[in-house]
């Protein structure tokens, strides 16, 4: 007999699937309980409306995103060694499971529209996300790899490149590769961002 905390795990990772598959819009809580093999009644039990479940599919991404942030920085990579996996770690979250980018999509129109109903908070997340790259160039910036007017709107162009990517995959994926060409996008940024011995005054 699972747990309670399996149980909403189970829940919550169908709701995945079927957001994936149809959209969050065209899904009813009756498609999520067919997906996790469990009653209507159930999916009430632990949800009280289906902008829980959308609310609680944006908490396991943002769990699992965190869990593989922690390896990295907690590895011996260089500061910006650890950006680049950091960024392309959201890449393969989000780009290399069908159906994922999609969701993230679903989950940005909800949390800009009605971030209380749905308890999705972006603005936190991008605010921790921003620090954390932040600091990871403060380290860089010690040790020379990073110019020392390096501006500090740099975390925000990273963020941007790669989610602007991302959006544009979404609305043209037959012109722009987002899992392909991410690797790529973070090369021209490094060149931006890493330090130049050799450029002339």
């Amino acid at each position: 007999m699972p747990t309670s905390s399996e149980r909403r795990t189970q829940i919550r990772e169908a709701a995945l699937r079927v957001f994936a598959r149809k959209g969050y819009q065209a899904t009813v809580v009756e498609d999520v309980a067919e997906e996790a093999g469990v009653s209507k009644g159930t999916i009430y039990t632990y949800f009280d409306r289906k902008e829980e479940l959308l609310g609680a599919v944006y908490e396991g991404m943002f769990e699992e995103m965190e869990a593989r942030q922690a390896q990295i920085l907690e590895s011996d990579r260089s500061p910006l060694e650890k950006i680049r996996a950091l960024l392309h770690d959201f890449v393969e979250i989000v780009g290399g499971q069908e159906g994922r980018a999609q969701v993230l999509l679903d989950i940005w129109v909800a949390g800009m529209r009605d971030p209380d109903r749905f308890d999705i908070n972006f603005a936190e997340a991008y605010a921790q996300y921003r620090a954390l790259l932040r600091d990871l160039l403060r380290e860089a910036k010690s040790r020379g790899e990073v110019p020392d007017d390096l501006p500090d709107v740099a975390p925000s162009v990273l963020i941007g490149a790669i989610d602007g990517l991302l959006l544009q995959w979404l609305l043209d994926p037959d012109s722009v590769d987002f899992p392909g060409s991410a690797d790529d996008v973070l090369n021209v940024l490094y060149r931006g961002v890493a330090a130049n011995d050799g450029a002339g005054g």
